[in-house]
Parts: C-alpha cells; structure tokens; sequence
C-alpha cells in the first residue's frame, strides 16, 4: 500500500520573519499571485542581500511549484548556517528528490535548532524533518522527535503546529504499521479540535488508514471531503493530493476507467509535482495499463516510475508490480530477476525495522513479490527455489501476524515503541534461511499446496527430492 502522496506534506511555513531594512510592502514583496511575488521578492533579496526576503521568495516559489528557483535564491545564505534556510534547502531538497541530500541537511538544522527560543520554528522544522526520516524508513526516530517536541512543548505550541505534529506522528505510527496506535493519536487530534474541523491534510490522513484497512468506500468519501475542503481554501497542493490518493482507490477497485479521468485531472496539477510525485502517478497509471492489457505501455511506465528514484519504502514496491507486467509479457528471466530484487528490497526494509526493535510490517502488498518469485521458480521447475520463496515468505507472515495481534495491546505511543522483542527475534529467524536453498531436513516428507492469481501448485518434499507440479485448484 502507498502512503498518502507525498505532496500533502507542502505545508505553507508562517513563521515570523525579523528584517534587515527592508519592508515587505516598500520592497514590492506582497500581493499579486505567487509567482510575481516570488520574482519581486528574489530580485530584493539578490539586490540588498537580504535574507528574510530570500525566505518569502523561497516560500511563493513553494507554492508555485518553482523548487530549483527556491533552492537557487536561498543558495547565497547556506553558509550563514541560520536555521530556517537550512531546513527550507533541506524542504527544497526533498522536492527535488535528492533525498540524502535533505536527510542530512535536516539533521543539521535539527541539531542547530537546539538553540533557537522561537517555538513555532522548532515545531515546523521538527514536522518536516520528521517527515523525511519516515520516508526513508526511519519511523522510529520519527516517532521519537514528534513525541519529544509534543512532551517538551505541552500547552506551549500554537494550534496549527500541535495539529501538523500530531497528523504526523499518527502518519509515522501509520507507517510503522501500528494501524491502531495511529488511530489512537487521531482520535486524540480529534478531541483537541473539537467542532473545529479537519484541515485537508488530517482529512488524507483518516483516508490513509481506511485505504489500509481496505475499507475504500469510507476511504473515497474521506478523500471527497479533503478535496472539497482543499478547495474552499485555496490549496491546490491538497487538492492534488486527493486527486492522487482517489486514482490510488480507484486502481484497487479496478476500476480503469475512473482510474483514466482522475489521471486526466491530476495533470493539471502538474505545476505543483516534486519528482515523487510523478513517479508515483507513473506507478498508477502502469498498474492500470496492465489491468487493461497494454503491456508494454505498462512496462515504460512502471520502468519510468522505477527510474525516478523512489524513496527505498516505495521502490519495492515499483519493481513487484513491474515484475508482474514482464511476466504477462512472457519475459520470464527478466521478471524473475526483478521479483528477487523486490523482495532483498523488501526484506532490506524489514531488517532496518526490526533492527529498531519495531514492528516488522513496511507498507504495501508485501505478498505480491514473493508469490511473483515462486511462480517464476515453479514454471521454470526451479523446485528449490520455489520452496526457499515459500519458506521465506511464511516467515515473513507470521512475524507480521505477531506484531498484528500485538498492535492491539495498547494504543499509546509508548505501546507502540514497546511491542518489539518478538517480532525483532522472528525476524531474525525469517533472515537466517538460505536466499536460493531451503534448509529442510533431507529425509523430511511433505506435501505444501500454494495458489496464486493464475495457477496453483503442489510442493513434494522426500529423501529424493524435491519436486513441483501444477494441481487442478482453484486460484485465488
């Protein structure tokens, strides 16, 4: 499953700025839409050296969709080592896609923040850094630096950061797979506002969760209401996002069509794309190219979405469902190839979980690259391989069914960072076997029947080996 398209996390930043002789208004650095204003503030900035225009610049580039021109006017000002301009480049960095780049630019400005009284610009550093640590699978450091900025500033934070606080750590827990710990911070986010209601982004948020639960007819109802409310105030970043995460619900009902107007729609928003963003509309539309039959149409896409250097939590993902349309194709050596890099991808991700001691549960159909593999290694009369897959790919299902059932013991974040000697051990058991050999007792005797979307299989095991046959059962 994906997570909610990335461009909900474009947050308008409304931190106070200080002035180094300069009025807004005297500079010609307000009114008009945000690209002219952009434009009056940069040439401001680069005529008196002034940073605090560079930041109002850099922010109606933001919104513009103008990333390289925010990176470029706040570029004189990196060497000040001043907060704001750091995490701001790190913000732009994200866009851009050189996530690396941003991860550690943010852990500069994180560690600098340390000193800086100004609450509100701590809390929106905090959120954004928070961010980009759980799009590279870093929740549990997420999770800690939301709890702490929540722990640390209790009653102090202006409304609008306690609320991008707690919508992200619930989308952290999200991420985590603690689906009910993230339910929990909601319903707390809920009980803080009151009558007041959701913003577009905690709307995405609550619509993330239904879609994870497969509960998509809530989940495109949620989506209308973040659409509509993303509208009423003007925010076409938001509007997007919808957009993005309906094609999103779409593609699981099939439904290709709905799946081809909402494509449609999402280019118009095309002025506002970071790289993410048109990699993960390029996965969309591939799956459904697929699901229509236009397989090397699929394949350019999904090789497109691949080439667009996804965040690690999502290139898997791509390869999985790339590895499917190969394999339609009748590319069989090709596809095999690329379910193996799904799942060491995959499994990478688990291993860099359960090394926090969390739950062991990264995001999307987990299955798919495993069955795609065992299907490879079953037609090829890889026997051996086949059986390697399925023991792999039970190992890896019961240690999430643990971490599932231990999901359910409480709902608080301390629940959630506390649940992790059992999933961490079985883990580690699920790494120890072999990558391409089973590690079965030769004199071991067993039949294992295993279906997939198109065929299902028997697997025999004895002293003389082991054999796989297609059997005449249903698929799935």
């Amino acid at each position: 499953m994906w997570g909610t398209w990335s461009l909900l996390l474009l947050v308008a930043v409304a931190t106070a700025l200080g002035h180094d002789g300069w009025t807004p208004s005297g500079a010609g650095c307000v009114g008009g839409d945000s690209l002219q204003k952009a434009q009056r503030c940069a040439a401001v900035s680069r005529r008196l050296s002034s940073k605090e225009t560079a930041i109002r610049a850099a922010q109606a580039f933001f919104l513009s969709g103008h990333y390289a021109d925010a990176r470029d006017v706040l570029q004189p000002f990196e060497a000040s080592g001043d907060v704001e301009v750091r995490f701001k480049l790190a913000y732009v960095d994200s866009l851009l896609g050189k996530h690396d780049l941003a991860l550690a630019e943010y852990r500069q400005a994180f560690a600098a923040a340390q000193r800086v009284v100004d609450v509100s610009l701590v809390a929106k550093l905090t959120t954004r850094f928070a961010y980009e640590l759980y799009e590279a699978g870093e929740y549990a450091e997420a999770i800690g630096i939301l709890d702490a900025l929540l722990r640390a500033h209790a009653g102090a934070l202006e409304l609008v950061d306690e609320r991008d606080a707690r919508m992200r750590l619930a989308r952290a827990l999200n991420y985590l797979g603690d689906g009910p710990a993230s339910a929990g911070e909601l319903r707390r986010l809920r009980g803080i506002l009151g009558a007041e209601p959701l913003k577009a982004t905690e709307l995405l948020l609550d619509a993330q969760l239904h879609m994870d639960a497969n509960q998509l007819r809530s989940a495109k109802e949620l989506l209308q209401q973040a659409h509509a409310a993303a509208r009423r105030d003007g925010i076409r970043l938001y509007e997007a996002s919808a957009v993005m995460n309906q094609i999103e619900v779409a593609a699981k009902e099939a439904d290709w069509q709905q799946v081809h107007a909402l494509s449609t729609q999402a280019e118009g928003f095309g002025d506002v794309f970071g790289v993410d963003d048109r990699s993960v509309l390029a996965f969309l539309e591939g799956v459904a190219a697929r699901g229509e039959g236009r397989l090397e149409e699929s394949r350019h896409l999904l090789e497109q979405a691949r080439a667009l250097s996804p965040p690690p939590n999502r290139l898997w993902e791509i390869e999985s469902e790339l590895g499917r349309t190969l394999w339609a194709l009748g590319k069989a050596d090709e596809a095999r190839q690329t379910f193996q890099e799904a799942v060491s991808k995959l499994e990478a991700q688990r291993k860099q979980l359960s090394e926090t001691g969390l739950a062991d549960t990264p995001n999307g159909n987990r299955e798919a690259p495993y069955e795609g593999l065992f299907e490879a290694f079953a037609e090829a009369g890889d026997s051996e391989g086949a059986l390697s897959t399925l023991q792999r790919s039970l190992a890896r299902r019961l240690s999430e069914q643990v971490a599932e059932v231990s999901s359910s013991a409480g709902h608080e974040v301390s629940d959630a960072l506390d649940r992790s000697a059992a999933t961490k051990k079985l883990d580690e058991a699920s790494r120890a076997l072999p990558e391409r050999k089973n590690d079965t007792p030769a004199d071991a005797r067993f039949v294992a029947f295993v279906t997939t979307e198109t065929h299902s299989w028997a697997i025999l095991h004895s002293p003389h080996g082991t054999t796989t046959l297609p059997v005449e059962l249903a698929p799935k």
